[in-house]
């Protein structure tokens, strides 16, 4: 009887590994498994992508993925939406508008779907800051305006804020000042009632910029140095930078480049580091202006070609519009009229298409003065008309005094809108009171319904439920006898890695980490003693199966025997011919030489024979390298080759012994593993790993935690012993994993010669 359950329990770990591996587990945690009962899960992974949106791209888009694949997988509609609306968020940040205008159109229908309005309004601002991104300021205003109507129905006092403040960038954006200024000082008024320092602010930085386009220079500064004083105290860096470049644009109307120019500076350094393309390239263009005035004509043209660059890339054409023009003047300056009109009809070209008037009527103005200075007289006259009649159309000239007047207007109309105000509240009032009675009234009776209905429910739920528990006694049962039978595979694999007592014979001064994502491993380390010539030699492997738990398991089940298998093959001499050994074997092994279908999973492996007596090691690997680690300052090989130098300190060097670019297993055109041999010193240490412990997110802004951090780690402790260096690496990477999930096996060897 007992024969025959140790016969059943493997039959069942055999079924349970082919099984999982035919449904081809990923190494992506995005691609796990999500139940309903993950949904406040879920909802934490998009919150945190959220958290990284502007800061950290990868880490952001990382929990992007999840959310949005755990909301499918569960036809959670809400979570999908808002999911969708932070890769947009994501996107746009990195200034990929395309993307972003992809995954915020398909935010807004499931948000329209779901009917969730607050998403909708987010979602519609971002519409409108990727439409004016790229120069569609029709649809932008558009956008806008829908944000402030749904704003305006939540009684969203920050929205509606937002939306005033976007508008009059628009208004400005397309020569339409009077309607900025005037939709500015409602904004302020909301503001200031409302005591919202954080879009006071960007009133302020409003009402600025629009006194600067109606020349007013005082108050522009005056505006501008609040606006800038509230985004210091907030900490707001993103909206510094372009508060920086309004300044900046201020004191080159009056005349002080000096000044603008260290503005300007101040500004690209701040969206440098923010990853401000859009306000970056803006700051250079407009310092390029300064430069010109200044007569240093050389670093202006190159600051343009640079604006110019960064405006194509993000693909903001209104920007591309006034950097083609910046340098077309630089060139006019020079004297270089045949580049100057290349350059202000490519200008011109991209204000029509977008439908820039003030652009437009710079750019004649500016060809006007080109043709010119060439002695064209036709085509001089022609651009002067065209010029003349968009300066008649945009021309504010006759309505700077009401515009002038409108802060008076509405300072003089202040008390009287708190006493409308007021004379609302107390209206409301009533009416609220007058409801509330009726809300009691219709609520009582409404809890009698509710009562019944929930006897009701109450019956039928206590039958659901007795079905339900009976279920969940059958899945705990099949779990139960899952899991029995992974922690049973748990058991075959460990049996056939090197017990750690016979590691110490064989490797008397190393250490093994060793850490499975799941409960089986795809990684599996290699350690036997061999003879050849009468000389003792020590085989270390150390490899990384495709994929990790059950599928990782079967397939290092597989390599690590025929491995073995090739230390008994006469014809193997080295490495190098293990590893083609091992990889004619598994391709016969998963019939991948077959036109049909086949496995196509494989290894990466590193593999090492170490010669103690001579002090030499015989190395080859796929995709995986050897590290050696040496006070010797120009390692070779045999044959005298240098070896490259990964990194190094001040007493120690850690070389990198290069890898065969390809792996075990299936390969179109498979090459012949390559063998190193490189004499050792006393001292010199060896490390094989797998790509686990690099791989893996964490630290402060979730990044991966790379190779270069490894090498770092691995020479700050070179002077340790090697069981104290195992403890170290297994604290780094714990402190760096935190409280996210670890997302591969995780294998290092250390071996001291």
């Amino acid at each position: 009887m007992h024969y025959r359950n140790k016969v059943l329990k493997y039959l069942i770990s055999a079924l349970l590994l082919f099984f999982v591996l035919s449904i081809n587990a990923q190494k992506k945690p995005a691609m796990q498994k999500f139940t309903v009962a993950d949904t406040a899960l879920i909802r934490a992974y998009i919150e945190k992508g959220a958290g990284f949106a502007s800061e950290n791209n990868d880490s952001a888009l990382y929990y992007a993925e999840i959310g949005q694949n755990a909301a499918q997988q569960i036809n959670n509609e809400a979570l999908l939406a808002r999911a969708f609306f932070l890769k947009a968020k994501i996107y746009y940040f990195i200034a990929n508008y395309s993307a972003a205008q992809f995954y915020q159109y398909k935010s807004l229908v499931v948000a329209e779907k779901t009917k969730d309005k607050r998403l909708m309004s987010k979602s519609f601002n971002l519409a409108g800051a990727i439409c004016f991104s790229i120069g569609n300021f029709e649809e932008a205003l558009k956008q806008y305006n829908n944000r402030l109507i749904i704003s305006a129905a939540l009684k969203d006092t920050n929205a509606i804020l937002q939306a005033y403040f976007n508008i009059s960038l628009v208004y400005n954006a397309i020569g339409e000042y009077k309607k900025s200024v005037e939709v500015n000082y409602k904004a302020r008024d909301l503001a200031e009632k409302t005591k919202d320092t954080i879009n006071l602010m960007a009133v302020y930085e409003g009402l600025g910029m629009s006194y600067f386009l109606l020349d007013e220079t005082k108050n522009s500064l005056s505006f501008l140095n609040k606006a800038f004083a509230f985004a210091s105290i907030k900490k707001q860096e993103y909206e510094q930078g372009g508060i920086l470049i309004d300044m900046g644009n201020v004191y080159q109307r009056m005349y002080d480049n000096p000044r603008a120019i260290s503005y300007y500076n101040k500004a690209i350094e701040i969206t440098i580091k923010n990853g401000d393309k859009r306000r970056q390239a803006t700051a250079k263009a407009n310092k390029a202006k300064s430069l010109m005035e200044l007569k240093n004509y050389k670093q202006a043209l190159d600051l343009c070609n640079e604006a110019i660059k960064i405006n194509i890339e993000i693909n903001y054409a209104k920007g591309i519009s006034d950097a083609f023009a910046n340098k077309s003047e630089c060139f006019y300056e020079m004297k270089n009229y045949l580049e100057a009109e290349k350059f202000a009809i490519q200008a011109r070209d991209v204000a029509i298409k977008i439908k820039a008037p003030k652009e437009e009527y710079n750019c004649y103005s500016l060809l006007n003065k080109i043709y010119e200075a060439q002695n064209n007289k036709e085509k001089a006259f022609l651009n002067y008309k065209k010029f003349i009649n968009l300066r008649d159309s945009i021309d504010n000239n006759g309505e700077v005094k009401t515009i002038s007047g409108i802060e008076f207007g509405y300072e003089k109309d202040k008390a009287a809108r708190a006493a409308r105000f007021a004379e609302e509240e107390n209206e409301s009032e009533l009416k609220k009171q007058k409801l509330i009675g009726n809300i009691i009234f219709l609520a009582g009776a409404f809890m009698m319904l509710l009562l019944v209905f929930i006897l009701i429910v109450y019956a039928q739920t206590q039958k659901a439920n007795r079905k339900i528990n009976e279920q969940n006694k059958i899945i705990e049962q099949k779990s139960e006898s899952i899991l029995n039978s992974i922690n049973y595979s748990k058991n075959i694999q460990q049996a056939i890695l090197t017990p750690d007592e016979e590691i110490k014979k064989i490797l008397p001064d190393s250490f093994v980490l060793y850490k499975p994502k799941d409960i089986v491993s795809g990684d599996f380390y290699f350690i036997e003693s061999v003879t050849s010539n009468g000389a003792p030699i020590s085989a270390v492997a150390l490899a990384d199966c495709t994929g990790h738990g059950v599928p990782g398991a079967l397939m290092s089940l597989m390599g690590y025997n025929i491995l073995k298998q090739s230390l008994k093959q006469k014809e193997i001499n080295g490495p190098g011919d293990a590893l083609d050994y091992l990889n004619k074997e598994l391709h016969s092994f998963l019939r991948q030489n077959q036109k049909e279908e086949h496995v196509l999973d494989g290894m990466d492996i590193a593999f090492c024979a170490i010669e103690y007596q001579k002090r030499q090691v015989v190395f080859s690997g796929a995709n995986n390298p050897l590290w050696i680690l040496s006070k010797n300052k120009n390692l070779c090989d045999a044959n005298g080759n240098k070896i490259a130098i990964n990194s190094k300190n001040e007493e120690n060097y850690l070389y990198e012994v290069k890898a065969t670019k390809q792996p075990i297993g299936f390969t179109e055109n498979p090459k012949p593993f390559t063998t190193h041999v490189i004499n050792l010193e006393k001292g010199d240490l060896l490390y094989l790993f797998t790509d686990g412990f690099a791989d893996q997110f964490g630290g402060p802004k979730g990044k991966k935690y790379k190779y270069k951090q490894l090498s770092e780690l691995i020479l700050s402790s070179a002077n340790l012993n090697l069981s104290e260096q195992k403890t170290i690496f297994e604290n780094s990477f714990e402190n760096w994993k935190g409280e996210l999930e670890q997302i591969d096996d995780v294998s290092i060897v250390g071996i001291r010669i």
